[in-house]
């Protein structure tokens, strides 16, 4: 985790997530000696190329930051000048007096969306100081959902006085942004131990991109606690000296935020062309609020239907054996003999989990804004579930900020030990008590009043010509496929994916 959080950022497309995958490749493969295969799928992200604010009179320029496009598609290229003001949080007494068009307002990060009244009232950027101490719906506050063409830059702290000595004497600086959209590949890793049969597989999975409002700065330490358990786990199993029953595949996602398209892409170009047969993912989703994990299969967002489905008793009762094994094997397990503490009554493993397959399908989980990599499969008919933290909030993630001090390691152990005990239980257990055929992925499946499965869309982009009286191609165009179906302040920048259109459009 210090490793990854070390990366500078892990967004899609930034090097740091491709330091990442070579990371876990090479643990893959050459510490553990597992066989790696690489998937890899074509997406746009936004990439900052090297932002800054210019300062003329001092002949300098002040490393920068841009952040996440403003409705996720706005491009933000080019330099923009004005005199500096320093209004705090923006508040009306911070502005009260202070003429604002064509300035560049400089603000504290935790300032809610007070920029956009500063916009508003004609300002021609925004300078975001950096903090020590921020959380995610400061940062979410930093985006809207609709293109807004302003630039917005975050500093660091240590250029704070600088940046505030300019303010005060109202120097003209130039905001140079350099935020472009490119089309960039993902990799999804895929390592595999083989059991006593190769024809018979499960999944054990997590991702190890991140996401920040600010994308050139996401250090996301806790966001790498999943990769790094599941990294671990893989070195504890391929250590075994008994082969499993079942094949294992470790699989290591990205492009988790931008619209579940690593998860997709896997199901879509790796599923769908296997000939082994596929029993089960169980994903990993862990943070440290709490010890204790939800079993979950469905988002409290709504995911295209998918939202509905946990409603249909023939879908949820799919999963009655998966509970019935867990529970079963994890009572077996008393947490004094693992070296675990005995947290309230909870003596055995099996209560440290909790198994949301009925009803509230969301367990205890408080959140808007989260995905789960165990959906596309699901979606397919196959058998998927996420373990997720308990009562998860995850304050400190979709920062720019480093939250290693922040993690809560006495959550972190009871978590790893439920995790690798259900990837053991189910990698070793006898007979399901299943078909295989009436959970094997599929390309479309009817659940009740609702239709799942995969699909490729094709289209054109193109403009009208007033010359021809017709429409003509317009080759490389953004494209934005929308996977949510609506647009909250706190899942706006995970609704969507992208694409760019081709040559000929």
């Amino acid at each position: 985790m210090s490793y990854f959080s070390s990366l500078g950022s892990r967004v899609l497309g930034y090097p740091g997530c491709d330091a990442a995958a070579r990371y876990i490749i090479n643990y893959f493969n050459r510490t553990l000696g597992l066989k790696v295969l690489l998937n890899e799928y074509v997406t746009a992200v936004p990439i900052d190329e090297g932002s800054s604010i210019i300062v003329p009179s001092l002949n300098t320029s002040i490393e920068a930051y841009a952040l996440w496009p403003r409705g996720g598609v706005q491009e933000q290229v080019g330099n923009v000048a004005g005199q500096l003001y320093y209004i705090r949080n923006g508040e009306w007494e911070d502005i009260e007096g202070i003429d604002l068009s064509n300035a560049i307002v400089v603000m504290e990060f935790n300032s809610g969306k007070n920029w956009l009244r500063a916009v508003s009232l004609g300002a021609k950027g925004v300078v975001f100081l950096g903090t020590d101490a921020t959380d995610k719906f400061e940062a979410l506050a930093k985006g809207t959902s609709v293109p807004l063409n302003v630039p917005l830059l975050y500093v660091d702290r240590k250029h704070r006085d600088l940046i505030l000595k300019l303010a005060a004497t109202h120097e003209k600086v130039i905001l140079s942004s350099r935020l472009r959209w490119h089309k960039v590949t993902g990799r999804n890793i895929v390592a595999i131990l083989p059991g006593e049969s190769t024809d018979d597989v499960i999944i054990v999975s997590a991702h190890y991109d991140s996401w920040s409002i600010v994308p050139a700065k996401s250090p996301a330490a806790e966001e790498s606690l999943s990769i790094s358990i599941l990294l671990e786990i893989a070195r504890a199993f391929s250590e075994s000296k008994n082969k499993f029953r079942r094949t294992i595949w470790f699989v290591a996602y990205s492009g988790i935020w931008e619209g579940l398209i690593g998860p997709v892409e896997f199901v879509e170009n790796v599923i769908f062309n296997t000939s082994a047969r596929v029993w089960l993912q169980i994903d990993l989703d862990i943070s440290t609020e709490t010890p204790f994990l939800d079993a979950m299969f469905f988002n409290i967002i709504p995911y295209t239907t998918a939202n509905a489905l946990p409603y249909f008793s023939s879908l949820a009762a799919r999963f009655a054996w998966i509970q019935t094994i867990a529970t079963q094997e994890l009572s077996r397990l008393r947490v004094e003999a693992l070296g675990l503490p005995v947290l309230g009554n909870r003596t055995t493993l099996s209560e440290f989990v909790r198994f949301n397959f009925f009803g509230y399908y969301w367990g205890t989980q408080p959140d808007l804004n989260y995905m789960l990599a165990c959906i596309p499969f699901m979606q397919t008919s196959g058998m998927a579930f996420t373990v997720r933290t308990q009562y998860a909030r995850r304050n400190h993630w979709f920062t720019p900020v480093n939250d290693l001090g922040l993690i809560r390691w006495e959550n972190v152990k009871p978590q790893a030990y439920v995790v690798a005990a259900l990837a053991y239980v189910f990698a070793n257990y006898d007979d399901y008590g299943v078909s295989y055929d009436t959970i094997r992925p599929r390309r479309l499946v009817i659940v009740g009043q609702a239709a799942l499965g995969y699909a490729t869309l094709y289209g054109k982009t193109v403009e009208f010509s007033y010359e021809t009286g017709w429409y003509k191609p317009v080759p490389n165009v953004l494209v934005r496929l929308r996977v949510i179906p609506y647009d909250s302040e706190l899942t706006w920048p995970f609704a969507y994916r992208y694409t760019f259109s081709g040559a000929n459009g």
